[in-house]
């Protein structure tokens, strides 16, 4: 939605005058009645730019928003409320998006050209993310990728050969960072990490144990020495 200039700037407007036509003789003023795009205004929410007003006795008060942060774009849909909810649901939702949610721009690798984002919460890690290829995908011909985070779809990317697709073309946010799509394993990777990761975790617990073993058996051996002292010590104070 946001690539179409005409669109967002006919959304963005908040007032417009229709000049006199050969119907009505006088100027016509309209206001937009969105009151999330006034900055100014006592509901306005930053970067919001766009969106439509609806109401139905089904649907009661509806509310479709865009908003930018960035090079970010969110878009929150809202149903079914009454009142002012249309409005503090929306900005609820969109805070949510902002202060949880980051993007990756995909940089090219050697061996293939990326294009695209992905979009993970913001404590997750991008090496954490996997991604498909369709059966029988080559770079000889341009496909699509798709990635995942915790099994949910996160963004896709455009993959061809190197040097046949500009950097330029991918999109990220003021917060964004970059990675190589190599830093990223495939689901097949990512079960042999997973399984060498529980190895790792058992090894580390067996030597736990074993340490803790062994301070036990130390402690034990002390005490037993500090016995034999005193019981030493007491037989020599008897024969005096």
């Amino acid at each position: 939605m946001h690539q179409n200039e005409t669109f967002c700037r006919i959304e963005s407007d908040l007032t417009y005058t229709i000049q006199p036509t050969n119907m009505t003789s006088t100027p016509r003023d309209l206001q937009n009645h969105h009151a999330l795009l006034f900055q100014d205004g006592q509901w306005g929410y930053k970067g919001a730019f766009a969106g439509k007003t609806g109401y139905t006795d089904e649907a009661h008060n509806t509310l479709v928003t865009a908003a930018k942060r960035g090079n970010m774009t969110l878009v929150c849909v809202v149903l079914t409320c009454d009142n002012l909810d249309y409005i503090n649901d929306t900005r609820t939702v969109l805070d949510f998006g902002y202060d949880n949610f980051t993007h990756y721009t995909l940089k090219n690798a050697k061996k293939e050209s990326l294009s695209g984002v992905v979009t993970l919460p913001k404590n997750a890690k991008i090496e954490t993310a996997t991604y498909t290829d369709p059966d029988g995908a080559s770079v000889e011909e341009p496909y699509t990728r798709q990635y995942f985070f915790d099994d949910h779809f996160i963004g896709t990317a455009e993959v061809s050969a190197p040097g046949t697709v500009s950097d330029s073309s991918s999109v990220s946010s003021d917060s964004s960072e970059e990675t190589d799509s190599t830093d990223i394993p495939t689901p097949e990777e990512t079960k042999k990490i997973s399984f060498f990761s529980t190895l790792l975790y058992i090894l580390l617990g067996l030597n736990g144990v074993a340490f803790l073993i062994l301070i036990i058996v130390v402690i034990n051996n002390a005490k037993k020495r500090r016995k034999r002292r005193n019981r030493r010590r007491n037989n020599r104070n008897k024969r005096h």
